[in-house]
């Protein structure tokens, strides 16, 4: 089986993810932060912006992508992995790239060009943490989402989560790079020709929006 957490960037592809698989759960928490999945990763359940979480007992392989919410909680994000190995020692822990804003991006007087500098400090943060552990991979989801300059292409009227054709780029993404690997696929693989599929595995997805 396979487990993944993270936030609404997740929960926007939930129904992408599920098709990859006879055997997958959603499972979506709104706004959750690092902190929070700290704390539930740690003890196996706990709670999220009040809903309750129980992580599966077993896991092969397990996915992280969070951090867009709170991008200074890079010590919480690492915890994460760490009560992740901690819990399913066997398994590898992927962490997921933070991919960027787009440019309409402007929340509290911070703009697109600000937030993704701070996002790129934690992507590079997080990718040295993974290098020193063995049982970690940092894993860059960003193939094809931003533009020339470096902005979110294909963003919603927010810029900071993705149209429909971003999804699929990014679905395609997580799939070659995560799925592809566990499966013995190569990354080369057209993503439209392969299903994961097998009655011998179950993957289990816990996602949270924003």
């Amino acid at each position: 089986n396979f487990l993944f957490i993270g936030d609404s960037r997740y929960n926007g592809i939930s129904s992408q993810l599920s098709s990859l698989g006879k055997n997958i759960t959603v499972i979506g928490i709104d706004s959750s932060k690092s902190d929070e999945w700290a704390t539930i990763t740690k003890n196996g359940s706990g709670s999220a912006q009040g809903q309750s979480v129980t992580l599966p007992s077993s896991a092969k392989g397990v996915s992280v992508m969070i951090g867009v919410n709170s991008l200074s909680q890079v010590e919480e994000t690492k915890q994460i992995l760490e009560n992740l190995h901690a819990k399913y020692p066997s398994a590898t822990i992927y962490y997921n790239s933070i991919y960027h804003v787009a440019g309409n991006y402007n929340v509290s007087g911070i703009t697109a060009i600000n937030m993704n500098a701070n996002i790129d400090l934690f992507n590079n943060t997080m990718s040295e943490y993974c290098k020193n552990k063995k049982w970690a991979e940092y894993i860059n989801i960003t193939d094809n989402l931003n533009d020339e300059n470096g902005l979110l292409k294909n963003a919603d009227s927010m810029g900071v989560h993705l149209t429909d054709e971003g999804k699929t780029t990014l679905v395609n993404n997580i799939k070659n790079n995560i799925l592809g690997k566990l499966n013995g696929l190569s990354s080369n693989t057209d993503p439209d020709s392969q299903t994961v599929n097998s009655s011998n595995s179950q993957y289990t997805l816990l996602v949270a929006s924003e």
